[in-house]
């Protein structure tokens, strides 16, 4: 990937990250560094915090800290499609994953290999807690390429799908953070941990 970025030093600003060309969203980028639990209102976090270690609700300790933009994520697949709810035919899943499918409509949505299809299955639909097993999702926050900045680590967590956003440079997404959004849809240049599944 050409944007690969590695930064270990939690005193050097993030400002060297930024990136406010109108083609942002279509690089690739991954941000790998620590997460940081600044919120929206305290204006994200232009340097990264001290910890990578996330408890999940099951008490299971998880490393955060890799944060993949969607072009990464889809292997470079994922900027130049740009309907509502179509599939990106690629990812750097190991063979026999995927990115889970999501989105609010399309053939896939609601399917095995779903996040919405995975919720209901395990009753996690209207659950106040879905950081345990068998997901232990962690609460990892995001790294918004264009601001530099980090944001909400224990906080929330957001997990890109294999679908198109409602905007074309939107991709779905599920979210946690006392419950879970199996269908947001946020810009493709947001970066964010990766479930695959």
């Amino acid at each position: 990937m050409a944007g690969v970025y590695v930064h270990g030093d939690s005193t050097r600003s993030l400002e060297q990250y930024k990136d406010t060309s109108e083609g942002y969203v279509s690089r690739d980028f991954t941000y790998y560094g620590n997460g940081c639990a600044k919120t929206w209102g305290d204006g994200g976090s232009d340097i990264p915090c001290s910890t990578r270690i996330v408890t999940t609700s099951d008490n299971e300790d998880q490393k955060n800290g890799t944060y993949y933009h969607f072009q990464a994520a889809t292997s470079g697949t994922g900027s130049s499609i740009t309907t509502e709810n179509a599939l990106v035919p690629d990812s750097f899943c190991p063979l026999g994953w995927q990115l889970p499918y999501g989105g609010t409509g399309g053939d896939y949505y609601d399917k095995s290999r779903s996040w919405k299809y995975l919720a209901g299955r395990y009753n996690l639909l209207y659950s106040t807690d879905v950081k345990v097993y068998p997901f232990s999702f962690v609460l990892g926050g995001s790294f918004f390429q264009n601001s530099g900045l980090l944001f909400n680590q224990n906080l929330s967590g957001n997990y890109p799908v294999a679908a198109i956003g409602t905007k074309s440079y939107h991709n779905y997404s599920f979210s946690i953070t006392a419950g879970f959004n199996y269908a947001t849809s946020e810009n493709k240049g947001n970066a964010n941990p990766v479930r695959c599944i």
